[in-house]
């Protein structure tokens, strides 16, 4: 449907929301075809804040007359005109994303991740909470009493774990340090074990030896050594 609604040159109001929709990524599979972010009274609003504010720069409006077809009843839009409109409103439709009358905290992502990560309620990181979930699209996955964990939300969850570990454990300030120590002069600033010791292979000296265990923070470190 998106497709087509992009490759043609005129909209109508409906198409319009289709668009918006797309753009703002409010869709779901069995969205009904009434559901949309905004409605066409907030479309025709924002048309004429788009008209007010040309004006108010002293702007002739008039421009933009030729990009209209149609009476009130049937009336088309230009593509390019709508793409402008919506660039105009576009912080106040994402933040009408957000906002608790079409979003809400996804729940079931929230569980999925108590569950795969053995969390409690209070382990659960922020970031697991920032994820939203149209209302609508929640209500008819409520429907279905069994939902499956897609292979997309397993490896989210895998890379979210991963990331949450990465931060809780590692410095990734000696990390940053070290990267830009090699490219830039080929030596290490923490990585080397201690005392230093040199590897060979049948062709000589190859390196020091590292210690991948001097990448942890050093409240890890500490932890480890007083275990």
């Amino acid at each position: 449907m998106y497709e087509e609604i992009l490759n043609k040159e005129y909209l109508t109001t409906n198409e319009i929301l289709h668009l918006i929709d797309f753009k703002f990524n409010y869709t779901f599979e069995g969205k009904n075809e009434d559901d949309h972010l905004v409605t066409a009274d907030t479309w025709r609003s924002y048309l004429k804040q788009f008209y007010d504010e040309k004006e108010d720069e002293g702007k002739d409006i008039s421009v933009y007359y030729d990009k209209l077809r149609g009476g009130n009843k049937n009336r088309t839009y230009r593509i390019d005109f709508v793409e402008e409109i919506i660039e105009f409103r576009s912080d106040r439709i994402k933040k009408l994303f957000n906002s608790d009358r079409k979003t809400m905290i996804d729940k079931d992502w929230v569980s999925l991740n108590k569950v795969l990560m053995g969390w409690s309620d209070k382990e659960v990181p922020k970031s697991v909470y920032d994820k939203r979930v149209i209302i609508t699209e929640y209500a008819l996955r409520k429907e279905n009493r069994f939902p499956t964990i897609t292979e997309e939300e397993k490896v989210r969850v895998k890379e979210q774990f991963i990331n949450e570990l990465v931060d809780e454990l590692f410095d990734k300030e000696k990390i940053n340090e070290d990267v830009e120590e090699w490219i830039t002069n080929g030596e290490l600033i923490h990585g080397y074990a201690e005392p230093f010791e040199m590897i060979e292979d049948d062709e000589g000296p190859i390196g020091f030896r590292l210690d991948r265990k001097n990448y942890l923070k050093n409240s890890v470190i500490n932890e480890i050594k007083n275990t």
